[in-house]
């Protein structure tokens, strides 16, 4: 399979609706990027804009929310140079 890039996508509640902001990644490795979505909890759209330099913003996920909304959860998911992993995802929440 070669070697296994990491990223996660992540997620806010917006009017009652979780929806999938942007990712983060890639990281070489799960437990690291396992570490930086559990230190995203509690951030904004707005910090992650300003503070995270692997912070890939999704512009048809973040039209209209505001800079305020906190990250939720985010859902991980592994591809390598022979493409994504479709068996292998883990989902991370506070």
């Amino acid at each position: 399979m070669g070697n296994w890039q990491y990223e996660a996508d992540l997620g806010i509640d917006h009017e009652g609706f979780r929806q999938a902001i942007g990712n983060i990644g890639p990281y070489a490795d799960e437990a690291e990027l396992v570490a930086a979505v559990q230190a995203a909890f509690g951030s904004t759209l707005g910090d992650l804009r300003r503070d995270h330099p692997r912070f890939g913003e999704y512009p048809d996920g973040t039209e209209g929310i505001p800079e305020t909304a906190e990250i939720l959860g985010g859902t991980l998911t592994r591809y390598s140079d022979n493409g994504t992993d479709d068996e292998w995802s883990l989902d991370i929440n506070p």
